[in-house]
């Protein structure tokens, strides 16, 4: 949160990115909530984002983190927020 709320946000485009992850983020969890496998979604979530994010940001590679942020935000969205 921190890493979102403060490097982030001082982006040029940051503000704009925190506010539609506060829009985007309830209702991806959401659609994750729903499946059966949800459990296991969570996990791997958990490590191809927030492990590696978490080692990034302790290294002080926080335009690597995030990249993956980005880029995993991206894919989950469309992946579960898209419109048949």
């Amino acid at each position: 949160r921190e890493f979102r709320d403060t490097y982030i946000r001082s982006l040029p485009e940051g503000a704009e990115v925190v506010r539609h992850y506060y829009a985007a983020a309830p209702k991806i969890v959401a659609a994750i909530l729903a499946l059966p496998d949800s459990q296991a979604v969570f996990c791997q979530l958990y490590e191809q984002l927030v492990l590696p994010c978490v080692r990034w940001i302790e290294e002080g590679n926080l335009a690597k983190a995030y990249e993956q942020y980005k880029n995993t935000a991206l894919e989950l969205e469309c992946r579960y927020l898209a419109t048949t």
